[in-house]
Parts: structure tokens; sequence; C-alpha cells
């Protein structure tokens, strides 16, 4: 413990226990270094190996990416980002832990600082009260001096009260009252002691011109030579003091730095972490957790950051210092009162020291995974690697010529499937490599006889295109003769078709006669047609008209209903017609109705007489129809008779016109079979004309196809004798597999 830069005696705090977890902290510490300095070893390595890895997959060392390689990568990369992800976690937990921990250690120093400032001002009110007190502002002045019981009564009164200031208050260590020279000192010593408060006095440090003194103060070396203090037993760590009303005693108070220490020392802020109290003076008093390195020399006064403290003008803060070469944060907070500071020096290791745990608990986990992963994928590709040269070392063998090796793989997954493939397939080609054997045998047979074919073939070409040529020659002669014959022909066909153009101008003379005939029979038959249909119109007239004279009668008697509807309806709409009158204003609605009706009435008895006149004139029209229509019947009663002896006489024409059509027909239809006979015989003779042709030139078709036949054997025939060749040299190669 450091005080005013003098050494102090330690204070170990927990004992033994403290050393032995410092012990066992160091120990952990060995660990982990001797941990990172493996992780560190392991990281190099690899980091060599995905540089290994990274050049295979670029092709930078010659060898090609293989599965074990592709498995290791796919294994690692999912861990790399489980890695990065945990770095990222314990960035932001260790940030976290420090914040919060920092937050809850600044809130501790602010309330100590705020307990001090409490303990201030109870030992400034103490010190109000002994100064204003009466009983003793008489006794420093005299008042008691003529009454020594009344002096000692006071005297003794004061002490006590004194002595309860010091025994309720741990952190008050004495109390001392200092007077003239004529006088006892009063205090909490046992001693009693005359006074020497002139002597004080010219020590004390003046605030104001009145001679007021600085109230608070770190040290009074007089009281301590006068009143025998002893160091250890009335250890102070500074003071209080106040003149008296009328300045004839002064008070002191001392404020115990055992109770300080006590106050400090109940304040755990972890292992490694020291806690201070500073007096305005520079004075320090350390509390400490585990053991303390003493150099001789402050911790925080004196200090650059201590000196960063005192010119803040923050009451409180942190700030991030560094402390025998560790880095540490340091705490602060000021008193209000006295100007002393509580303070706390931290190394941040402690504050991450929960986060470390994570830190390496992450390390040790992915360290763990990594291994795992290694020796997992290790397993998985070697045993791939092992099936796959086990199906390359056959496909290797057939690859030779030996189809009888099988594919063997450890294990039940689809190696199992591809090894069972593989050997099916050598199986097949094994087949097929014989199967190739016999047919090459049987195609080399099969070429030696296509040879001989195509020798016999080329002979019979030879043949044939002799044959066609004298086929040719004879085609020839059959053309002249056939020319001939068309000649003939046509001279025959000119004839027929003469007499076939007479036949065809009687034949339209006759047919235009027919048609003449036709056309007027069916004029006569529609004459007569109309003449019935005239006598049917005129009966149908007659009905008609008859029908009407009925019908205009009926119509004459509906009028006469009519026109006495009309009277009656008159007679009754003048009977409403006085009745409205009658029934005065209430009427007078009905009485318009009934006006309206006799209205109407007049106007249905005018239109009744005038469909009378119409149907009357009707009538006369009429019968004047009646006597034309039986002059019409008449006349075409007489059409009718004439119409039907025309029928007669045209139907006697054109029976006659039609014998003698068909006599005309049969002359034209000898004519046209003869003309067909020729017509035949010079499409016979053309189509044998036509047939010479195409047979000609057939055959200079089948003797140019016969001339590129025997070309095609002769290579044919070369192309059998290179088919045995190449057959020989498949058995060849064929001999090559084991089969």
């Amino acid at each position: 413990m450091i005080e005013g830069g003098e050494e102090v005696p330690k204070k170990k705090n927990n004992g033994s226990s403290d050393g032995k977890i410092l012990a066992i902290l160091k120990k952990i510490g060995s660990f982990f270094v001797f941990l990172k300095d493996k992780i560190v070893d392991f990281f190099v390595f690899l980091k060599d190996k995905i540089v290994d890895i990274w050049d295979a997959f670029m092709g930078k060392n010659g060898r090609k990416f293989g599965i074990r390689y592709k498995i290791l990568l796919g294994f690692i990369i999912p861990i790399i980002f489980i890695t990065v992800g945990g770095f990222a976690s314990y960035s932001k937990a260790k940030q976290g832990m420090r914040d919060r921990y920092e937050k809850s250690t600044l809130e501790t120093i602010k309330m100590m600082s705020s307990q001090m400032d409490i303990v201030s001002k109870f030992i400034v009110s103490e010190s109000a009260k002994f100064a204003a007190d009466q009983d003793l502002v008489k006794l420093s002045i005299g008042a008691y001096q003529s009454s020594l019981y009344e002096r000692t009564k006071v005297f003794q009164d004061i002490s006590n009260n004194v002595q309860a200031t010091q025994i309720t208050n741990p952190y008050i260590s004495n109390v001392y009252i200092i007077q003239k020279s004529d006088f006892k000192n009063i205090s909490t010593k046992s001693n009693v002691v005359d006074g020497f408060f002139e002597e004080y006095y010219e020590t004390c440090e003046k605030v104001d011109k009145r001679g007021n003194v600085i109230k608070w103060i770190d040290s009074h070396p007089i009281i301590d030579s006068k009143m025998n203090l002893d160091p250890d037993y009335d250890a102070y760590l500074f003071c209080y003091q106040q003149l008296q009303s009328g300045n004839a005693a002064i008070i002191v108070i001392d404020i115990s730095k055992q109770g300080i220490q006590e106050f400090l020392d109940e304040v755990d802020l972890g292992e490694g972490s020291i806690l201070g109290f500073v007096t305005m003076n520079g004075h320090e008093l350390l509390s400490y957790k585990g053991e303390f390195e003493d150099d001789g020399k402050t911790v925080f006064s004196g200090r650059d950051y201590y000196k960063t403290v005192l010119n803040s003008e923050a009451q409180d803060g942190i700030l991030e210092v560094e402390y025998n070469g560790d880095d540490c944060v340091l705490f602060y907070s000021k008193c209000e009162d006295s100007g002393n500071v509580i303070t706390a020096m931290i190394p941040v290791s402690l504050i991450t020291l929960e986060a470390a745990s994570i830190w390496w608990l992450t390390i040790i986990l992915v360290i763990i995974a990594m291994v795992v992963v290694l020796v997992i994928a290790f397993v998985i590709s070697s045993n791939i690697q092992k099936n796959v040269n086990s199906v390359s070392k056959g496909l290797g063998a057939v690859a030779e010529g030996n189809l009888t090796v099988k594919v063997r793989v450890d294990g039940h997954d689809e190696f199992v499937d591809l090894a069972d493939a593989t050997t099916n397939m050598i199986s097949n080609t094994k087949n097929l490599v014989a199967k190739v054997d016999t047919a090459a045998e049987g195609v080399a047979d099969s070429a030696k006889s296509v040879q001989g074919a195509s020798k016999t073939l080329g002979n019979c070409s030879d043949d044939i295109m002799r044959a066609m040529g004298e086929m040719s020659d004879g085609m020839e002669r059959q053309k002249k003769y056939a020319d001939e014959c068309v000649n003939a022909t046509d001279r025959l066909s000119n004839e027929i078709t003469n007499v076939s153009t007479q036949l065809g101008n009687i034949k339209g003379i006759v047919d235009e006669t027919n048609r003449l005939i036709s056309e007027s029979v069916k004029l006569l038959q529609s004459l007569g047609d109309k003449a019935r249909e005239t006598t049917k119109a005129t009966d149908s007239v007659k009905s008609s008209v008859s029908a009407l004279l009925d019908e205009t009668g009926k119509i004459n008697s509906f009028v006469n209903v009519i026109k006495n509807i009309s009277s009656q309806t008159h007679l009754l709409s003048l009977n409403a017609s006085i009745e409205a009158a009658r029934a005065g204003e209430a009427g007078r609605g009905f009485s318009v109705v009934a006006e309206e009706i006799r209205t109407l009435a007049t106007e249905s008895s005018r239109s009744a007489g005038e469909i009378k006149k119409l149907v009357d004139g009707i009538n006369a029209q009429t019968d004047s129809s009646v006597g034309s229509v039986d002059m019409a019947q008449n006349i075409a009663d007489e059409q009718f008779v004439l119409v039907n002896n025309s029928i007669e006489l045209f139907d006697q024409m054109k029976a006659s016109m039609e014998s003698l059509t068909e006599e005309l027909a049969n002359i034209g239809r000898a004519a046209s079979a003869a003309d067909q006979r020729r017509v035949e015989a010079v499409s016979a003779v053309d189509d044998i004309s036509e047939i010479i042709n195409e047979s000609t030139a057939n055959a200079d078709t089948v003797i140019a196809a016969l001339d590129r036949l025997k070309k095609n054997v002769d290579h044919l025939d070369d192309t059998a004798a290179k088919l045995g060749e190449n057959m020989d040299e498949l058995k060849n190669e064929v001999r090559v597999f084991r089969i």
C-alpha cells in the first residue's frame, strides 16, 4: 500500500485462498499459452493444406483436384463459416460484457463516492455542532473560571459528547478541541494536555482575511506531536477542522484510515483489481484482490492518467490506461465536499475474462470440429478412393484385354452398385467379343462367297448385254412397220370423219325440228293449262262474289245493330246528362263522361250510315262482276277445245320426226363404231410404236445399267477381297481379349 508516496504495510485480502486462486489462474494461463501455440501451429498446417488444395484445384502443381480434396473442402468450408460466425459472436459478446461490466463498476464507484459524501456531511455536521455549543464557547473564553464545579462539569459533559461521537461513527478516528494555552484540550484521547491553539492556528492555512482556516487537510503534525499519537492505533487518512465561534478554539476530526480501508475492502471488483481512495493532497489508500507487486510507486496519485482525472470537469468517468505494461480500465468518481476521489484500476483481461472463456471454448470446439471433420473426411475419402481405385484397376485390366476380371469393392453403398454394373459391363463386353469373333468368321466366309458370286454375275451381265443388242435391232424394224400401218389408218379415218360430219348436219336439222315441235307442244299444253286455270279462277271468282254478297248482307245486319246501339247509347248519355245536372257540382265529372259517350254514339251512328252506303256500292259491283265471270268462263271452254286439237296434230308430227331421228342415229352409231375401231387400231398401233420406243430406250438403259453393274461387280469383287483381309485383322484383334 502506498500513502503519500511512502510505503506502508500491505494488507492482504482473502488470505491464502487468494494465493491459491492466483496460482491456479497462472497454471490456466500457462496452459492457454501452450494451447495457443499449438493452435497457431495447427492453423499454419491447415493453411498449408488449404494452399495445397487450392493449388491442386487451380492445377498449379500439376495434380488433379481429387475426391479427397473435394470432400475435405466440402467439410472445411462450413466449419470456416461457423468459425467466422463464432468469432463474430465472441466479439459482440465481449464488447457487450465489457460495456455491462464498466457500467456496473462505475455505478459501484459512484455509490461509494456518494457514501463518502454522506460520511463527510456527517463529520461536518458534528464539527458544526461542537463549534456552536454554547457551553464549549463559554468554557473556551473562561466563563466558568470562577466556579470549579461548573467548569469541571461542563468539561466532563463535552468530553463525553466527543467520546460518543467517536464511538458511534466508525469513520472517525479521533476528535480534538484545541483550546488556548490557559485551558485544557478536550479529545477522545485519555491523556489531557494543555491547550496549544495559538501555536496550531499559526500553522493552519487561511482561506480568507477573516482568518478562516481550510476545512479538509491531510495531516496535523503539531497535534500528532503534542498528543503523542500512535501511528498504528491512531492512524488517520485525512482530517476536518473548523474554528469555534469567537475563534477561541478549533475543532479537529480525524477520518479513520481503518474505517476507509474496511469500506474499500468490502467492495470486490474481481481478482487483480485495485480499489483506491485518493485525498485532495494526493495521499492514497489501496485495496486490492490477489497479490500486488509493490514497486514503491503510487498507483494513482501523481500518475499522468490521474492528472487527467483531476483536470477533467466530469464528476465521474472511465479511462483506458496502461499500468505496469497491462491494459487496464480506470474508474473514478469525485467526492463533492472533501475533494477526495474514489478510484479503481481493473485489468482488461479481468473484464473480458468471461468472454475469454467463450473465446477459448469456441477455439477448442472449432479444433475438435476440425479434427472430427478431418477424420470423417479422411475415412470417407479413403473408402471412396479405395473403391474408385478398385474399379479403375478392373477397367485398366479390361483395357489391356483381360475380360475375365471381376470388380469388387467394400461397403454397402452406391460403389457396390457401380462395381456390379462394371462387372456386368465386362461380362457383356466379353459376350460381345465372342459374338464378334464368331461373326468375323462368318463374314470372312461370306466375303469369299460374295467374291465368287460377283464373278458369276459379271459373266451373266456380258451375256445379257449381247442379247439386249440383238433385241434393239428387231425393235427398230417393228417400229418401221408400225409407222406404215398408222399412215393407212389415218386415210381411213378421214373418210369416216366426212360421213360422220354429214350425219351430224342432218341430225342437227332433225333435232332442231323436234325441239320446235316440243316447244310448240309445251306452249299449247301451257295454254290449255292456263285455260283450265282460267276456268277454275272464274269458278273461284264466282264463288267469292257469291260469298261476298252473303258477307255484305251480314255487314248490313251488323250496321243496323250498330245504329240501334248508337240510338240507345245516345238516349242513355242524355239521361246521364240530366242526372248529372240534377247532382249539381258532384255530378260535373259524370256529366263530362256522359257528353263524351253521346258524342261517341253520334259518331258511331254516322259511321254505320257510311258503312251501309259502301256495302250497297259493293253489292252493285258484285252483280256486274258475276255477269263478266260467266262470259269469261265460256271463252275459256272454247280455247281449251282448240288447244287439245292442236296438241294432237303436233304429237303426230313428233312421232314421224322421232322415226327419222332413230334411223339417223343408227347410221351415226355405225359410223361411230367404225371410227371407234379405227381409233382403237390407231391407238393399238401407237401403243405398239410407243412400246417399241420405250423398249428401245429401256434396252439402252438396261445396257447402260449392265455396264454400271459390270463396274459395280468388279468393285464388289475388290471390296469382298478387302473385307476378307479386314476380317482376318479383326480376328487377330479379338484374339487379344481373354474370354
